[in-house]
């Protein structure tokens, strides 16, 4: 059996969308395929494992700028699709796509290579120097919906994701608020359009819902936004963003989420917002207890050896890093 381990050629595509609904059954082929299509240079930079023209093994590469814990901006590689055919594992076969994945970050002058692993997937990515980096994030049991709105914004949902001046303004928002917080990526306008909007538009058809909001004295302009998801049991909030002269709209969009519960009613949230006062200072009104919890998903591996691990991990996360769910493939 002669294995070729190379870039996917066109023809390989759909195998590829076949390949990944195998391995996880639980998902739907139609949005492997979205998703892998609005990934920039995705067909350029993914590989593949091929046994006499069938794909056994995929991983695929996507160079971004990501912020270090200080905020410093370096050049990334995050490796994603990385998966082999139940009946073709153990033969070496993700190994070897890694191995030419790490050659070509090196070609790229990555400064860092980035994944998002299970526990299962770990002691692979171990073998090749990637590292666990402990996200954080918050959790509580909401005592309360009693939150200070100004009068000076005004908060409504978006029906509109396909109004291109949508991404444009959010992007605006987005570049402002994570310039330099650790963990971030700097999204370009092309990739709000494309990557981004897609994950906005996958999360609302399953029930997630997009909050502006706006000065009253100007009332065409988005100020800040908020993307979550809600049900009876409780919430998540995933992502959000405001220009830094309006952060009093800041109660104002968390008011969507939370003030959308019964007083008392005692939900639980899983709330991924940067640990900053004046949104500590809310959260701990309507809160009781919040924690801050670490995901442990995110492995990160020096690919400059100018660089080291202590660039991304630090004793435990601290001030207002945050890696947002929507960057996380």
């Amino acid at each position: 059996m002669t294995i070729e381990y190379r870039l996917m050629n066109a023809e390989e595509m759909d195998q590829s969308f076949d390949l990944w609904v195998e391995v996880y059954p639980e998902t739907e082929r139609e949005s492997w395929k979205q998703e892998f299509l609005n990934i920039p240079g995705c067909r350029e930079h993914t590989y593949v494992a091929v046994d006499n023209g069938r794909v056994l093994s995929t991983a695929l590469l996507w160079v971004r700028e990501m912020n270090d814990s200080l905020g410093i901006i370096q050049r990334v590689g995050n490796v994603s699709h990385v998966a082999t055919h139940p009946k073709a594992r153990h033969q070496g076969h993700a190994k070897q796509l890694l191995g030419l994945v790490i050659k070509e970050m090196e070609q790229e002058n990555c400064d860092f290579s980035t994944l998002f692993t299970s526990d299962e997937a770990r002691p692979l990515y171990e073998k090749f120097s990637w590292r666990t980096c402990p996200l954080p994030f918050w959790q509580g049991k909401l005592t309360s919906v009693d939150l200070p709105q100004s009068t000076e914004y005004s908060t409504r949902s978006s029906h509109q994701l396909e109004e291109s001046y949508l991404w444009k303004a959010l992007s605006d928002i987005y570049t402002e608020f994570n310039q330099t917080r650790p963990f971030a990526i700097q999204r370009d306008v092309s990739t709000w359009k494309s990557f981004t909007a897609y994950k906005i538009t996958d999360w609302v058809q399953a029930g997630a819902s997009v909050w502006l909001s706006y000065p009253i004295q100007s009332p065409e302009t988005i100020c800040g936004y908020l993307i979550a998801h809600r049900t009876n049991e409780g919430f998540l909030i995933a992502e959000f963003g405001v220009k830094e002269q309006h952060r009093p709209a800041i109660p104002n969009l968390l008011y969507q989420v939370i003030g959308s519960y019964k007083e008392g009613e005692q939900v639980g949230g899983r709330l991924y917002l940067p640990n900053e006062p004046d949104m500590m200072t809310l959260l701990h009104q309507c809160f009781n207890p919040l924690m801050q919890v670490e995901s442990t998903e995110l492995m990160v591996r020096p690919i400059n050896q100018k660089k080291d691990h202590s660039d991304f991990i630090v004793p435990r996360s601290q001030g207002a890093g945050m890696f947002w769910l929507l960057d996380q493939i």
